[in-house]
């Protein structure tokens, strides 16, 4: 098919509000490690494409999802070792207080459920965003998403959203060698999403690629974090990793 008419057809059945990048699309056909080649041959380097985390047709990752589909894929309701031995790989990645692992199935998956834990334990719903962040494709983080509700067909923030500046090394009014603060709120109803620390109004340095949801509550620090991940030859997924205390909560998050 011209392609043309593949993206003709795309915007009748797929609905034109799915964005293409580039003004004369790519058609890509397969991908190989960090390439990504088009239906004539021609190759590009991928260096934006959030997908895979290992490269394009990774065959450890590939044998490794064709494998256990053959033998197994269920839910949680049920007793199984790998997904217990997946979890205690991912929490080896990370600080020790995070000790509780949620295997979701996208990062906005993961996201909504860090904001909906959040807001339950804290009973607060304010959150501060960052210029230009995105979360994901949930209503709830759309919301969040200063991407989305400052970009075309955006409403702009709702009243329990605050939009922080970037702290843009590079381009923004955060030239390198100044510090930012972490925006954490313990004695107000706000909670930072992409803050750089676990706990509240510290200094940092760096900043994570990943959304990092920081508050303070009366009992001491709780945090959040969400990553996408590929642990050996198991399947990806995305997850979202917390403190037994946050878990203190109840049933609710199943």
């Amino acid at each position: 098919m011209r392609k043309r008419d593949l993206s003709e057809k795309r915007k009748t059945i797929l609905g034109s509000s799915l964005s293409l990048s580039y003004t004369d699309p790519i058609h890509v056909v397969r991908g190989v490690g960090a390439w990504l080649y088009d239906d004539t041959g021609r190759r590009y380097l991928d260096t934006v494409n959030n997908v895979p985390h290992v490269g394009h047709g990774n065959p450890r990752a590939a044998e490794a999802i064709a494998r256990q589909s053959r033998v197994l894929n269920t839910n949680t309701r049920y007793l199984h070792t790998e997904i217990v031995a997946l979890a205690e790989e991912l929490l080896a990645h990370f600080p020790a207080a995070l000790e509780v692992v949620f295997l979701v199935c996208s990062g906005s998956e993961a996201n909504e459920l860090a904001l909906r834990m959040a807001r339950c334990r804290t009973g607060n719903d304010g959150v501060v965003c960052l210029e230009g962040g995105y979360h994901g494709n949930t209503g709830g983080l759309v919301e969040i998403s200063h991407y989305k509700f400052a970009g075309p067909g955006g409403a702009g923030p709702s009243d329990r959203v605050i939009a922080a500046a970037m702290p843009d090394t590079y381009r923004g009014s955060w030239p390198r060698g100044i510090r930012w603060w972490g925006m954490c709120g313990s004695n107000r109803r706000w909670c930072s999403a992409k803050t750089t620390r676990p706990c509240s109004s510290r200094r940092s340095t760096r900043f994570w690629g990943r959304a990092r949801f920081a508050f303070s509550g009366q009992s001491g620090p709780t945090c959040f974090r969400t990553r996408p991940g590929v642990v050996q030859s198991r399947e990806g997924h995305e997850k979202m990793t917390t403190t037994p205390y946050i878990m203190e909560t109840g049933d609710y998050f199943r």
